[in-house]
């Protein structure tokens, strides 16, 4: 989720399911953080 310009993410409760999402989430952290940065919690098109 989005609270203002923060991204908020909620992983799982067990380790092992972290340690197998964080790779799937990782590669996308850079864009979402650049288009936080770039407009706030409103993004045409997101």
């Amino acid at each position: 989720g989005i609270a203002g310009r923060t991204l908020i993410v909620t992983f799982p409760g067990s380790p092992r399911a972290v340690d197998e999402l964080f790779p799937v989430l990782a590669p996308l952290l850079e864009h979402a953080v650049a288009t936080l940065q770039r407009t706030g919690d409103q993004t045409p098109g997101h």
